[in-house]
Parts: structure tokens; sequence; C-alpha cells
């Protein structure tokens, strides 16, 4: 019975969705607003609608489908806007090049690291910053999906060694899944490195303002703000939630660290190759405040080109006779489901920023009259705790897409010259990250979720607090920061 009410309200969804992508496209637009962007934003409404009722896989090839049917689109400017953008191809050589740190082992030593060294060992609270903090740094370079099926078993592992067991759905073990949640997407928003919601907030402000956005200032906004909210997070579980962790007293730190054994070549070199396509990422920015010459030679590199390279690189050295990083294993680790959903995504939102099609003209005279009595400061406190709430209860990247189509505008129209635009993306696209106290909030959540190991209603409660201490943050630390940069 439940089965076909939730298969009838599906095909619903579809219908109303389809009217939204393809009607729209015949009904005459409200004043101010093109034939285009009237079918585009239904396109946005319907692809929110699929995504909500039947998952991000054939809706992303609907979505695309759909926006070569818009009027003055043409194929190879979808195709361009999508398959080809810039964000989306980094993306895919990022999560390449991270293949190379998880098969070579290096992930796992650093996670282990982080657990069996001398402050680990200091006390059980000790034993848990420091996982909270192998699991931040490893989100920092690698995406969320990967890290989880890193950390997750040494959660697991850390538990069960000390008698822990799943049904019994312990605090302490509640707490670490928590954690292992809250403090990998706190550390996505921190940087755009292998991360899809934060790339799609570049796309976003590079569409709605013609400007690419830096890397070097995203991360001097973004890293101190995740770094803040990490340690209010574990302040509040260390002397606000306050778990019994007495057991952790008994963990085998010798035994874990084991399990790793000594660093081998193709771990070494894949950290180097690593390390430096990080720097380079990073060099256009950093360079105008330490080697000013060089700005100008360091903004000429493409994103994708550092990774490119290393991945051509891995594929001919050889340690044991074999490639650090076969082309065919970096390929294979690539989500290619994960591809098309991103750049289904990345195509929608470049139209919603394109002057030509003239949605952000519209939107800031349709939402002035609203927002034209609020402060700046008012304004982005309301857009960051939307942001954070909405993306609790839909896909991280829908949310960005759906917040930064309704903030920019205003803050390059009513809020123009009182407030940056690249600051409101950074803000909210920190914010979009945070999907951690629902089941449905991120893929990952889903896998921490659906381990058996938690307890729902801890999960959300406690969650709800970190995600309160997060927009607390961003709103002092993070609009601090953006006054001292821009």
């Amino acid at each position: 019975m439940t089965k076909t009410k939730t298969s009838a309200g599906k095909w619903v969804a579809l219908v109303i969705a389809a009217f939204c992508m393809f009607a729209t496209g015949l009904i005459t637009p409200p004043e101010g607003l093109s034939q285009a962007g009237f079918q585009v934003l239904g396109i946005l409404v319907g692809a929110i609608i699929l995504f909500l009722t039947w998952g991000t896989g054939w809706p992303s090839m609907a979505i695309i489908f759909a926006l070569m049917t818009v009027p003055g689109l043409s194929v190879s400017q979808v195709t361009q806007a999508t398959f080809g953008n810039n964000t989306v191809v980094f993306l895919v050589f990022c999560m390449m090049l991270a293949a190379c740190l998880t098969k070579s082992g290096a992930a796992r030593r650093i996670a282990v690291w982080f657990l069996t060294n001398n402050l680990a060992k200091k006390s059980p609270w000790w034993t848990i910053i420091m996982y909270f903090t192998a699991n931040f740094v490893l989100n920092y370079v690698l995406s969320t999906a990967a890290t989880i099926f890193v950390m997750l078993p040494i959660a697991v592992e850390l538990l069960e060694s000390v008698g822990v067991k799943k049904e019994q759905k312990a605090p302490i073990a509640v707490a670490i899944m928590l954690g292992t949640l809250v403090t990998g997407l706190l550390s996505n928003g921190g940087n755009p490195i292998s991360h899809a919601t934060t790339l799609q907030g570049f796309s976003f402000y590079e569409s709605f303002t013609g400007e690419p956005m830096d890397f070097f200032t995203y991360c001097a906004i973004g890293t101190p703000i995740a770094i803040v909210s990490f340690l209010l997070f574990f302040l509040m579980v260390r002397f606000i939630w306050r778990p019994d962790v007495s057991m952790l007293v008994n963990v085998n730190y010798e035994a874990l660290k084991a399990t790793v054994g000594p660093m081998t070549k193709k771990e070494k070199i894949s950290v180097f190759f690593y390390i430096v396509c990080v720097v380079l990422w990073m060099m256009p920015g950093l360079s105008k405040y330490i080697w000013p010459a060089s700005a100008e030679f360091f903004n000429k590199i493409n994103n994708c080109l550092p990774p490119l390279a290393a991945l051509f690189l891995m594929n001919f050295i050889k340690v044991d006779g074999e490639p650090v990083l076969a082309w065919g294993d970096a390929v294979k680790s690539v989500n290619w489901p994960s591809f098309m959903f991103i750049a289904s995504i990345m195509g929608l939102g470049s139209f919603m920023g394109n002057s030509t099609i003239g949605i952000p003209d519209w939107m800031s005279a349709v939402l002035s009259p609203v927002f034209s009595g609020i402060s700046p400061f008012v304004f982005l406190v309301i857009m960051v705790f939307l942001a954070d709430l909405m993306t609790n209860f839909t896909s991280n990247t829908v949310t960005v897409s759906v917040m930064l189509a309704v903030a920019m505008p205003l803050a390059m129209g009513v809020y123009d010259g009182q407030l940056s635009p690249f600051l409101v993306a950074a803000l909210v696209t920190s914010a979009s990250n945070n999907g951690w106290t629902t089941p449905p909030a991120s893929p990952t959540a889903a896998v921490v979720y659906g381990s058996d190991w938690v307890d729902t209603k801890s999960m959300i409660f406690w969650g709800l607090f970190a995600m309160v201490l997060h927009v607390i943050v961003t709103m002092t630390l993070g609009y601090a920061l953006g006054a001292a940069l821009l």
C-alpha cells in the first residue's frame, strides 16, 4: 500500500517537473524576463523536484536535454557549459589525483598517524580530537566520498577494539560518527579541492560576475571558518554533550600502528605530487602577497593543468615495475554518475548567471522591494542560515545553486557597493556544504546513518546544535575576514 502511494507520488512529481522544464518554453514569461530565462528557471524548479523524488541519475541527463530546448541555446553551447565546463573537468582530475593517496595507502597512513601519536595517547578525549583532526585533514584534500571509506572503518575498528557494540547505539559511537560527518563537511567548505559543492559555488560566481573566484582568497576566508567551527564542535561534544569516553583508555595504539607498516615509495611520490598540485592551485592568489612579479605567470596556469601533468607523470614513473598510479586506475576512481550530476548542475548554473538570458537582472528587480529595507549584514545572515538549513534536507550542490541564484543578483543589485559578491558567494558556499543533520542531507550522511551505529534522534539534535554554531562563526569570523581581505 505504501509503495503504491509513493510510486504514484513520484509519477505526479515527474509530470510536474516535466511541465516546469518544457512547458515554460511555451508560456508567456513574466514582465521583464526573457522566454529563455523563464524556461531556465523552470528547469531549475523541475530539477529540484526530480532530485528530491527520483534521485540524481537520469534526472541529470533530463536537465541537459531540457537546456538544449531553451530558445537561443545551441547544442554546442549546452555541451560546453556542462561536459566542457572547466570546473567539471577540474573536479574529474581532482578525483583521479585523489586516487594516488587512497590507492597507495597514504590516506590511511595519515589517519593512523594522527590516532597513534603521543597526543592521541594522552587521554580518551585526546584520542577523539585526533580522530576528528585526521578526518578534517583528509577531507581537506580528498572528497568526502573517498574519505568516508578511509575513516569509517577506522572508527568502527576503534570502537570494536574497546568493546563497544553496534546494537548499543552508545553515545561515544554516536559522537564519533557525527564528528566524522561534521568535521569532514566543515573541512569541505574550507577549500575547493575535490569538493563538488564548493566548486559549484565557484562556477556560479564566475557565471554571475564574469570573473574567476580566487582559490587562495576563498581559502583565506573558508579555512578559518572551518577550523574555528571544528574547535567549537569538539568543545560542544566535550563539555555540553559529554558522552562517556572512558573505554578508550583500552585502545591498542601499537596494533593500530602496525596495520600500515613502513612508508612505501609509492606513498612518498603520491604525497609529493599532491602537494605540488595544491601549491600551484594556491599560487595565483598567494603570489600577489609574496611574489607580485610572478602573479601574471601563475594566473596563466589553468587549474586543470597541474593534476593532468601529475597524472601523466605518475603513469610513467614505476615502482617495483608498476606505475605509481596507472591511468586505468585513475579513470576507475571517478564517480561517473556524480560527474553527470555535477555537469548538469554546472550547466544550469552557467545559464542562470548568463547576462544575455537576463535572470540576474529580473530577480534583482523582483526581490529588491523585499530586501531594500534590510541591512547588508542581516541579508547575509538570512542567506547563510537558509543555506545551512536547506542543505540538510536536499543535495548540497542543489542548495548552493538555489541559494546563489537568489543571493548573487541581490548582492550585485540591491547591495551593490555595500557587500562584496565574492564574500556572499564564499559564505553561502561554505554553509551549503554542511549536510549532516538528516540521512538525505548528503551521500556521506546516508552512509553514516546507514551504518547502524547511530541514534538518529541524538544525531539530529546535536547536528542542529553544530549547525547553529557554524552560522555564528560564519557571520562573525567570516564577515570580519571578508571585510579585511575584500
